[in-house]
């Protein structure tokens, strides 16, 4: 399925077919992978150059959002005249560089598709008075003849916080977890690799602990295969907690959890009503009295946490919505805190 959607917008985009798109999805399940193959894919598409943007890892300032436009300029082939677009995105009227930029485009019959992977962060350059509005930036973006931007986001819902109606704009992708004929596929696929052949029953009980996600699957398996661990259906429990702790898997959840962190903001506050939900404790006002906080303190963190989908509310009560995440949560904070 993400094969053929992959291969239908490179197929669009290499045609000319305006197609802006948002790539949806929790954490594992290939957001950045499909972003970087359509990249890669309509690269070789004659007068289309392909850039990619990591807003998580590499955009922390307005500068460095203007450089992944000045990129773009000197990723042209055979093009010597671009210091007038370069002065322009020098200047602080980053939208008047953006008009510019298009009309350079259209005079050398270029066109560029941007890739912004994980376009969430991009909140980091409103705090500077340089970047007034992302909304008007994006607006002007998407507005462009000849640029095509690709995103990957957590939650739309989210995106709407600070871009608002431009969110509609975009054609959205969203990604879901393996099915268990799928992961059970995937977990033969990924185990091959190391020479080593799961059961069908070992194959399930790794499916279930992983709920079908790709790269929870890929970690806890190389954590499985490792010498130390003795492979039993028994234990798989045991060493899914392992895993969780001292493993790969740990390692990678933990990343997780520190961008949500960031995300949400007020980072104590956070930490704490995340490990309180999954600890079981389901109402704003009980999670409030147990961290020593005003419920609308919390309730401003649970809102966010529900837009990035981290959060959800079953029969009235919150839960996390990735079970992963919140038994690494109980383990990790058990763990930090002595909590038995």
């Amino acid at each position: 399925m993400v094969r053929d959607v992959i291969g239908s917008i490179i197929s669009n985009i290499s045609r000319g077919l305006r197609r802006n798109l948002l790539v949806c999805g929790w954490f594992g399940l290939g957001r950045s992978f499909v972003l970087r193959r359509i990249l890669k894919g309509v690269k070789g598409s004659s007068g289309i150059i392909s850039v990619y943007v990591d807003c998580y890892r590499g955009v922390y300032l307005p500068s460095d959002l203007r450089n992944a436009f000045v990129r773009a300029v000197y990723s042209l082939k055979n093009v010597s005249d671009f210091s007038r677009v370069i002065e322009c995105f020098a200047s602080r009227d980053l939208n008047y560089a953006l008009s510019v930029f298009d009309d350079f485009l259209d005079d050398y019959g270029f066109k560029i598709v941007l890739g912004f992977d994980e376009i969430e962060f991009l909140r980091r350059v409103c705090r500077y008075s340089e970047i007034s509005s992302l909304r008007d930036i994006f607006r002007v973006l998407l507005g462009l003849r000849n640029v095509y931007v690709i995103c990957s986001c957590l939650s739309t819902s989210f995106l709407e916080s600070f871009l608002g109606d431009i969110v509609k704009l975009f054609n959205v992708v969203k990604l879901r977890f393996l099915s268990r004929f799928e992961a059970l596929r995937f977990i033969r696929n990924v185990s091959s690799r190391f020479g080593v052949i799961f059961s069908e029953e070992e194959a399930f009980r790794i499916f279930e602990l992983t709920q079908g996600n790709p790269r929870y699957i890929e970690f806890f398996v190389r954590d499985l295969i490792s010498p130390p661990n003795r492979i039993s259906a028994g234990n798989f429990s045991d060493l899914f907690r392992k895993s969780l702790v001292h493993g790969l898997l740990g390692f990678y959840v933990s990343s997780i959890h520190s961008r949500i962190l960031e995300l949400v903001g007020n980072i104590n506050v956070c930490n704490r009503v995340v490990f309180e939900v999954a600890r079981g404790i389901g109402s704003i006002k009980e999670v409030a009295e147990r961290i020593g906080r005003f419920p609308q303190h919390v309730s401003l963190v649970i809102r966010k946490l529900k837009d990035l989908g981290v959060v959800r509310e079953i029969s009235g009560r919150l839960v996390l919505s990735d079970n992963v995440y919140a038994e690494w949560l109980r383990l990790y904070f058990s763990r930090s805190m002595n909590i038995l």
